[in-house]
């Protein structure tokens, strides 16, 4: 009967320290698991087919509140897009140290926003890509100070693009 008592409180030990690691923010403060921004969906296009050599190219962005309940919360200053051609990855990304809110968006269930950026791209080669574009999007009312939120990344499904010969 002990090592039954001592077998449980070990696994009852080890899902609690996993469960507090899992849910841990930057400050190391454990907070309870949040749903925020899983109703997000985020789509991507080139304006134009992409050639070896470009330096930069247009990406259509789409997100998109697929759940029952509105969204609320910011973009943050951190995005990308990894476009990996062979072992090489030609593309872009900015990250911050330190989440903020840096634009505030609502998202009725439904309702999409699109926008577009120029992504710098560098040493891009003939052949094809694998694509993936992304986003971090804030809770604002995870908060600590006005640069220390958290922040969830919210990704578009893998693509393959060919890159064509300019």
């Amino acid at each position: 009967m002990r090592l039954l008592r001592q077998g449980l409180g070990g696994i009852v030990l080890a899902a609690l320290v996993a469960s507090a690691c899992a849910t841990q923010t930057r400050s190391g403060a454990a907070r309870p698991a949040s749903d925020f921004a899983r109703s997000l969906s985020l789509s991507m296009a080139w304006g134009r087919a992409l050639s070896a050599g470009d330096t930069s190219a247009k990406a259509d962005f789409t997100l998109t509140n697929t759940g029952s309940a509105a969204f609320v919360g910011c973009f943050g200053p951190s995005w990308g897009v990894s476009v990996i051609v062979g072992d090489h990855d030609a593309g872009y990304s900015v990250r911050a140290d330190h989440p903020r809110c840096d634009e505030k968006v609502a998202l009725l269930p439904g309702q999409k926003i699109v926008w577009s950026k120029t992504v710098p791209l560098s040493g891009l080669h003939e052949g094809t890509a694998k694509v993936t574009g992304w986003v971090k999007v804030v809770d604002p009312m995870a908060c600590q100070q006005p640069a220390d939120c958290h922040e969830t990344s919210v990704a578009t499904s893998p693509m393959t693009v060919a890159v064509g010969v300019r």
